[in-house]
């Protein structure tokens, strides 16, 4: 079918050959040259309609069409529609590389109409969602997704302004992720004094309606607005009329059932009359939602329950625990006894994660414990996955670029673009340290092996040597002439071993901080390094396509692998030192055979960049991640 453009036809809808609207008589052609107009997705009263599209230049992709076309002229509605629709362009072309808000691809005027030509997003908003009251951990998931997006636009001093169930989409495809839609209420923080009231009742907080004014606070608290309607199912427009904003001090009066403390006091500070009693900013927020509700998903011990047939091997992170249990293959279980390890076998993709995950995985760690994971992600988050317990204990905000943990699990270090050193206690995700000294971000950290020294290296072109007990600065090494990307430490805690954008490897005493030898050969940038467990083996990455073996001893070259066709950015060992893993920004994943050097396997699930690689201690596991925002759970067969 096709439909008419014509934003007062009484019957758009049209079959496909007819080359005028049967109803008004319309022109029934391409839009601008290559839309294909397919449907009505809503009319906005007297100011325009939205359609779903095709691109032809696009290979018939989807799109949306946003239509201005007003029946007044020369009018203050008429001037302040066409301002927010321009604005609302503006605005997606600044904000749109965030993979939950619309990519803007065109604006134009066409036959005295303005169109507005965005991403399609498969789903549906929220409000025709929802069809009962959502449970405490529907909204910890909506929060989780949503507040680093409002984090992204609101650093980009940009509020949204009209936050509610009708601009928040659930994605299709990617399940409890949430996408932000409708800016053109969107309004820049530098003129937030005497601007125009905008907002929906109910949904608007009170310096909003009555001042015109906007805040970071006051899309929160439309976000908690949101997330009581949803509980509830009761129209905040409704009480909003009827007792102004008396209301949100007795919110909780209205909850069909029970929920958990936790998301009780986020909601009792989002939904604060007064903005200086609320949150600041949506990382604040996030710090509050340590762990997600214990809602029960599985019944029954060691028995998962099976997805439907449409999503193979794809689960739900709150079951993610099983993985180390059972090998999960098109819905059939593989007993523990039966797996092999990395080094016995090649390797299949037991599940692809990515729930709460909103920007690349940068960084993966495993506990000794062989139950916790830790992914650190470009949306300013690190998070602490219980597989055992099948949640998400802990969602840590900061601007992470590389996380490391003691040898016995017990803290977690994050090195960040505030150029300062974070420490953090795994068991609790509370901060315990913060390490400042460094003059630009901290690409690296790592432990030594018995967890009292630190090592951070930093685009200042330095390492630092920290004493953990105390916090102190021991030490700080300078020869690099380029970025330090990487560190290691030898398995004796003598050597660091340190790689540059420069296209060196650093040898250095840890004790004296000395400088015992550079090795070169590489052509680019080093961008990991991993040891063997006999502390002979030295690994290096590098953007000049390569890997190469070291002989640590002799400090000399043993040899060069060559099979990957772009950047090395990730290496791992299983503790063994028989298998090596190697991520690429190729987008693949290559098993070798140390001992002989052969390459045993590619693994080519990833859609973009393999960042992050992280082996269990039992080495039957392999987690990946990186540019495509998954964490990918890889075992042996």
């Amino acid at each position: 079918m096709l439909c008419c453009i014509n934003p007062e036809c009484p019957n758009p809808v049209n079959p496909e050959v007819n080359a005028v609207c049967q109803a008004c008589g319309t022109p029934m052609g391409l839009l601008r040259g290559h839309y294909r107009v397919k449907q009505l997705l809503s009319n906005q009263g007297g100011f325009g309609r939205t359609y779903l599209a095709e691109d032809i230049d696009k290979l018939n992709e989807l799109c949306v069409i946003k239509q201005l076309a007003p029946k007044v002229q020369g009018t203050w509605a008429l001037q302040k529609a066409k301002e927010l629709f321009e604005l609302e362009a503006r605005q997606l072309q600044q904000l749109g590389e965030h993979p939950q808000i619309p990519t803007l691809y065109a604006y134009f005027e066409e036959q005295k109409q303005l169109y507005l030509v965005q991403q399609f997003i498969p789903g549906q908003t929220l409000d025709k969602v929802q069809t009962q009251a959502w449970s405490d951990r529907q909204i910890y998931d909506l929060l989780v997704s949503l507040l680093p997006v409002l984090q992204f636009i609101h650093d980009r001093q940009v509020i949204h302004r009209d936050l509610k169930p009708a601009n928040i989409m659930q994605r299709t495809a990617i399940e409890a992720q949430y996408v932000l839609i409708d800016f053109g209420a969107s309004k820049q923080l530098a003129f937030t004094t005497g601007g125009t009231q905008i907002g929906t009742l109910g949904y608007a907080p009170l310096e909003q309606m009555q001042q015109g004014e906007a805040y970071p606070a006051s899309d929160l608290y439309s976000l908690g607005v949101t997330c009581f309607r949803l509980l509830t199912q009761v129209d905040p427009h409704h009480l909003f009329l009827d007792q102004g904003y008396e209301w949100v001090k007795t919110w909780k009066n209205h909850l069909r059932q029970p929920i958990g403390s936790e998301i009780v006091q986020v909601l009792d500070r989002l939904l604060q009359k007064d903005r200086d009693r609320r949150y600041a900013s949506a990382e604040a927020v996030l710090k509050d939602l340590s762990s997600p509700p214990l809602t029960p998903v599985v019944s029954t011990l060691g028995v998962t329950q099976r997805l439907p047939s449409a999503k193979p091997r794809r689960f739900p992170i709150w079951i993610a625990s099983t993985i180390l249990v059972l090998s999960i293959v098109g819905g059939y279980s593989i007993s523990r006894r039966s797996i092999p390890t990395l080094s016995e076998g090649n390797l299949s993709l037991a599940t692809t994660i990515d729930r709460y995950l909103t920007g690349t995985i940068i960084a993966l760690a495993i506990a000794p414990d062989g139950q916790t994971l830790v992914s650190a992600t470009q949306d300013k988050t690190i998070k602490i996955w219980d597989w055992q317990a099948q949640a998400l204990k802990a969602n840590l905000v900061d601007d992470v670029l590389a996380i490391a943990l003691t040898p016995d699990g017990q803290t977690l270090a994050s090195g960040n673009t505030y150029r300062t050193v974070k420490l953090w206690d795994l068991r609790t995700g509370q901060p315990k340290r913060t390490l400042t000294g460094h003059q630009g971000n901290v690409f690296a950290v790592a432990f030594s092996p018995d967890g009292q020294t630190l090592a951070s290296g930093s685009s200042d072109q330095t390492i630092k040597i920290w004493d953990i007990a105390t916090g102190q600065l021991k030490n700080t090494l300078s020869g690099h002439t380029g970025w330090v990307r990487t560190l290691a430490i030898t398995p004796d805690g003598q050597t660091l071993v340190s790689g540059s954008e420069d296209s060196t490897i650093k040898l250095w005493d840890i004790a004296t901080g000395q400088l015992k030898n550079t090795l070169t050969g590489h052509q680019g940038a080093i961008r990991a390094l991993a040891i063997a467990p006999d502390g002979e083996t030295l690994l290096s990455g590098s953007s000049d396509n390569t890997i190469r073996i070291w002989h640590l001893p002799t400090e000399q070259l043993q040899d060069i692998l060559t099979a990957h066709a772009n950047y090395v950015l990730a290496l791992a060992l299983t503790t063994d030192g028989q298998t090596l893993v190697s991520g690429s920004s190729d987008g693949t994943i290559k098993l070798w055979d140390l001992p002989t050097r052969q390459m045993r396997d590619t693994l080519a699930e990833h859609r973009g960049s393999v960042w992050a690689l992280a082996i269990s201690p039992d080495r039957k596991t392999l987690v990946s991640g990186g540019e495509d925002r998954t964490i990918r759970i890889w075992r042996g067969r």
